[in-house]
């Protein structure tokens, strides 16, 4: 069985001066540690030609101090900020090894019980993973191949943030539009998104007529309109279930509301006359006449904490049977 960390070691040449980098935006930290794991010196650098160049002079001052025959880097990769340095370094032709930001925090943790954290510490176990073996190859893509490689992340980080910004969008029309994306599956969509500039909210959209809808519609759309899928908005937005207002306080109106139309005969009567209305008047379904029970529930509990009266239960009355 092949040992891939024992091939790994023989890539570090013995007297090499190791020095270890935590990469940062503006500044990076680097220790320099010989091969027996012995610190020598610290400093930090600008993320620059300018800064590269200061921790080179660096390297070459301890490499005499501790009669190292050479120097080789150990580079965190965490985030992106390594890739300057890197590309410096393969210029000049200096040895680099990347070491995987996962596996030095679970040595760190590890090694120190204390779970102390700073720059200088992650450099230090950068230079010593290296020195075990625990570290990455760099394969730095040159030319056409570094330039495909960054714009295709740059379009993966381009996908994931229009689907955060379409996830967010949902979440919030299901609280003040839920039905919207049962007409719109896409609510970015050109005409989906046109409704949304121009009335988001349900009531806005019941306060015109399905024309003048359609219209205003067309009027902020720059190309074709989904006349459709407009003719159904309109409707469902007539008998809307937004869930506006506190989540809380609707759930306990809800909750107080499924008892009130099974024993309140105020209630059970008046929910009755909803459902059976004829067919022109509107009838309402049941989930509908849920949510217009609720709506008569708030404002009964307003109007008898206003008037400090308590509810009373309309009495029935008598019906006179001819003999």
């Amino acid at each position: 069985m092949k040992n891939s960390t024992a091939k790994k070691r023989k890539q570090v040449p013995v007297g090499y001066l190791v020095v270890g980098v935590d990469p940062h935006k503006k500044k990076h930290a680097a220790v320099f540690v010989t091969q027996d794991f012995m610190t020598h010196s610290k400093l930090k650098f600008d993320n620059s030609r300018e800064g590269f160049e200061t921790v080179l002079e660096r390297a070459r001052t301890e490499m005499l101090k501790t009669e190292c025959r050479g120097v080789i880097f150990a580079i965190e990769t965490g985030a992106h900020h390594w890739r300057n340095l890197a590309y410096f370094l393969d210029e000049k032709g200096i040895p680099l090894r990347l070491i995987n930001q996962f596996t030095l925090k679970r040595r760190r943790e590890g090694k120190d019980l204390n779970h102390r954290k700073n720059d200088y510490r992650d450099s230090e176990v950068a230079a010593q993973l290296l020195c075990t073996g625990e570290f990455n190859a760099a394969r730095l893509s040159q030319g056409v191949y570094a330039e495909l490689r960054a714009a295709y992340g740059s379009y993966r980080r381009l996908v994931k943030e229009k689907t955060r910004t379409v996830n967010l969008v949902k979440s919030l029309l299901d609280g003040l539009f839920p039905e919207f994306t049962q007409v719109f599956k896409n609510p970015c969509g050109q005409t989906a998104a046109s409704v949304l500039c121009t009335c988001a909210v349900p009531q806005a959209i019941a306060g015109m007529t399905e024309s003048e809808f359609a219209g205003a519609i067309k009027a902020a759309c720059q190309g074709r309109v989904m006349k459709g899928k407009l003719r159904v908005l309109h409707h469902v937005a007539m008998t809307s279930i937004s869930k506006q207002g506190r989540p809380v306080l609707r759930h306990c109106a809800w909750t107080a509301v499924i008892p009130m139309l099974r024993f309140n005969p105020d209630f059970r009567d008046w929910a009755k006359k909803l459902r059976e209305r004829p067919a022109g008047a509107n009838p309402l379904s049941g989930r509908e006449v849920m949510v217009a029970a609720v709506n008569k529930l708030l404002r009964l509990a307003f109007a008898l904490v206003k008037n400090q009266a308590l509810y009373q239960i309309p009495e029935p009355q008598p019906v006179e049977i001819a003999i």
